[in-house]
Formats: structure tokens, C-alpha cells, sequence
């Protein structure tokens, strides 16, 4: 959960950042939508699916990615943070007890740093 000063910047930073728009948030859910409709066109052995509106594959990511993910997230399943994780090369899955859609980032912040800052440059 998270409460006190974090919640209110948490707030005040989405309130800010959908002030002049939703296009960007819009944009979004339409992308990711339509690649959940994609997805059911291909197998689990697909060799790097595109996103519509990304333009990459993810097989073709070349730099360590963490993926980070509360057992509370209400907001994304969690079969996508592991999708991303299998599809992914060289991605780790942190998978958090309690921790919710925003709250993991919170919590877990440390863990996340200390794991970037030990990646090879």
C-alpha cells in the first residue's frame, strides 16, 4: 500500500502529467490491446513478435531488463510480467509479495537499484 507523501506526489504527478492530455495514456491501451489481439495469432515459439506501435522485437533487446511485479497488482496480470520476461533475453522476474501496481516501486526500489548498478557496463 501506499499512503502519506508518496501518495500525494504519486497523485499530483498523474494529475500533471494528463493535464494537457490523454493521448498518450490512450495511445497506450490501444497498443496494448491490440497486441493482446495479435497474440493470439502466434505461438509461444514465435520468433520475435512486433508490437503495432513499439517497432521493435523483443527478442532483439541486447542489455539486461528487470521485470518487477507485486503479487497485489490489480492493474497487469501477472502472466504479462512473466510473458515479458520469457520473450525477453537476458530479462529477470522479481515477483514481490504484497506489493501492489505502484507500491512495488516503492518498496522495492533498493533491490531494483542495486541490481542495475551491478550489471556490466
Amino acid at each position: 500500500m501506499i499512503d502519506g507523501d508518496y501518495a500525494e506526489d504519486l497523485v499530483a504527478d498523474f494529475h500533471e502529467a494528463m493535464r494537457h492530455s490523454l493521448d498518450g495514456l490512450v495511445d497506450d491501451e490501444i497498443a496494448i490491446a491490440h497486441w493482446f489481439i495479435l497474440q493470439l495469432d502466434f505461438d509461444d515459439d514465435e520468433e520475435g513478435m512486433i508490437l503495432p506501435s513499439w517497432g521493435f522485437r523483443f527478442k532483439e533487446i541486447s542489455v539486461p531488463v528487470s521485470v518487477w511485479r507485486g503479487t497485489a497488482d490489480k492493474v497487469v496480470p501477472i502472466s504479462h510480467a512473466r510473458w515479458f520476461a520469457e520473450n525477453i533475453p537476458n530479462a529477470s522476474l522479481h515477483v514481490v509479495k504484497g506489493e501492489g501496481h505502484f507500491s512495488v516501486v516503492v518498496h522495492a526500489i533498493d533491490r531494483a537499484l542495486e541490481e542495475m548498478s551491478s550489471q556490466p557496463t
